[in-house]
């Protein structure tokens, strides 16, 4: 591959992504079952988050603009994984809005984050070939998730576990972008115009 540090980041959002489609499919589903929460209750629960989640993506938009696109992005993907740990040792539906918050935060951040590393790493003539391929990864990475959650939970009987296996995906994510060469891949992006 001419552009390895592009391929590498793709794998790994292809990973962490599934993470996330899965956190907000069943968002609902497990603050309903567990919590027995209502419909206007997660509705108030989800125009909440999207109050942190503009707020995440404004904090995080400053961080990548002073750090860099590839730090800002591993710091909420660890936000990521402690909502997941949260999520599982939350006990209560007043508790549970206080992670939907902290989620908000990384829905926001990891979004946007994800969107800039692509383009960077991208070369500017093949933009739209890649943001394609990469709308199609989103879609394949988020049938991972749910089957592994369902499958946990009807192995167990219990949710929580199913939400704690999500935690696969961001740690694995978080890994794998670690071997991104940013600068690198940069470089490669602006050699490899045809």
């Amino acid at each position: 591959a001419k552009l390895p540090q592009l391929l590498k980041y793709i794998i790994s959002y292809f990973i962490y992504n599934d993470g996330i489609t899965t956190v907000i499919v069943f968002a609902s589903i497990y603050g309903a079952e567990r919590f027995g929460m209502t419909t206007q209750q997660m509705i108030t629960y989800f125009i909440l988050a999207q109050f942190t989640s503009i707020l995440g993506a404004a904090f995080f938009g400053w961080l990548t603009d002073k750090w860099n696109v590839k730090n800002s992005l591993s710091i909420s993907l660890i936000i990521w994984i402690g909502v997941v740990i949260w999520a599982f040792f939350c006990s209560s539906a007043s508790e549970y809005y206080f992670v939907g918050l902290f989620a908000g935060l990384a829905i926001g951040s990891s979004q946007a984050n994800s969107r800039t590393m692509l383009s960077l790493l991208t070369p500017r003539d093949r933009q739209a070939e890649f943001f394609g391929f990469y709308t199609l990864t989103g879609r394949l990475s988020s049938i991972i998730g749910p089957i592994l959650y369902g499958w946990i939970a009807h192995q167990t009987g219990d949710i929580r576990y199913s939400v704690l296996s999500l935690i696969f995906f961001f740690v694995i994510g978080w890994i794998l972008l670690q071997s991104v060469q940013l600068r690198e891949g940069i470089e490669q992006a602006k050699v490899n115009k045809e």
